[in-house]
């Protein structure tokens, strides 16, 4: 159909473009939930940090997500599905280290401070949650062997339907908690399953197309265009009607087909910059990309963490007072944590697995 792709699969291993784009993203995820909870809600701040990276990091990771899961080694149906379970048990337990629990230690010191809640904070559907059920459900595919083009249609049905049952609560907590797993059945859904499959799948069937391109200069060529006019247009949008570009109800996480669309666009223009970038200098290629895309979830929890404790034990306890100094101070030190406690835990592991090894 197009001349940059082949019968043949000449690319097999990493895309350094792709690990760029995953270590950008990070910078920008960070950075947004230190301005979520470190600035005044609706400040200049907090809407810049999260414009910029809340449109770019969470479509960029799981697509991304999509594509690893065609290029792994290890994307056997039942391995998925293994390491979907994972992912959604250790969503659950990230919840609880870095809300549940400060949440209940800070409730017991002061009572009265207005707090997430003690369920909700241990059930939100973050995008840990959200990953581990669509690498399941990649899982299922794999197994039922639907082509990359039927996944990319299910997802957009998906999100179709999540779409329309946005908000659409059963009227108890305990099974909107479950509901909120698959739509947006309160605020505490923050990836729902239907509205954000469509990116995983998107991954599938760009990774199928990366696989087979033997000119990957001209596929991004194609894609940078499409996905500078769909980021502008969809800044447009934004800066026009805030509200109305978020979906009808004004959720970002709930959003509807047409910015669902808008939203495919963010990764087409990053990966586009990404790959000419590692095209002209070995950037792609360096130790800390590398790094940073190999350890990805393990840097996102830890970064949590470190952003959630100063705020409930500093800002909420304490009443820390952020002025844009601290802000950027803490901004660095929650960066410096993520990856400095990071290490350390994986020294630890490679310690553990030598002792286990010479047992």
């Amino acid at each position: 159909m197009y001349s940059y792709l082949s019968q043949d699969k000449p690319n097999r291993i990493r895309q350094s473009e792709l690990d760029l784009a995953k270590c950008i993203a990070i910078f920008l995820m960070i950075s947004c939930h230190c301005g979520m909870y470190f600035l005044e809600p609706d400040s200049p701040g907090a809407l810049f940090f999260d414009l910029l990276g809340g449109e770019f990091a969470a479509p960029v990771f799981m697509v991304c997500m999509g594509i690893g899961v065609v290029f792994s080694h290890h994307n056997q149906p039942r391995l998925l599905i293994s390491r979907g379970t994972e992912l959604l048990l250790l969503g659950y337990l990230l919840n609880l280290i870095r809300a549940t629990i400060p949440e209940l230690i800070v409730r017991l010191i002061n009572p009265s401070l207005q707090l997430f809640g003690l369920f909700p904070s241990f059930y939100m559907v973050d995008i840990l949650p959200f990953a581990g059920l669509a690498m399941i459900v990649m899982g299922l595919f794999k197994k039922w062997r639907v082509e990359p083009a039927y996944q990319l249609l299910i997802g957009l049905l998906m999100a179709g339907l999540g779409d329309i049952l946005a908000w659409r609560s059963t009227g108890y907590e305990c099974s909107d908690a479950f509901c909120d797993l698959f739509w947006g059945a309160n605020e505490w859904s923050f990836f729902p399953f239907l509205n954000w499959f469509i990116y995983p799948a998107a991954g599938v069937y760009l990774g199928e197309i990366l696989m087979h391109c033997n000119d990957k200069t001209a596929l991004y060529k194609r894609l940078l265009p499409i996905g500078t006019a769909g980021v502008l247009l969809a800044y447009y949008q934004m800066f026009t009607d805030y509200y109305d570009y978020y979906s009808n109800d004004g959720s970002y996480y709930f959003m509807d087909i047409k910015n669902v669309v808008y939203g495919l666009c963010f990764p087409m223009l990053l990966f586009s910059v990404c790959y000419f970038i590692t095209e002209k200098t070995r950037l792609g290629d360096s130790r800390f990309v590398t790094y940073s895309s190999k350890h990805l979830n393990t840097i996102y929890c830890i970064s949590w963490v470190a952003i959630l404790w100063p705020r409930y034990f500093g800002i909420l306890l304490a009443g820390w007072k952020i002025t844009w100094l601290c802000f950027f101070l803490l901004l660095a030190a929650v960066f410096v944590a993520s990856y400095g406690l990071c290490e350390i835990w994986i020294r630890f592991k490679r310690k553990r697995a030598v002792h286990k090894a010479e047992k």
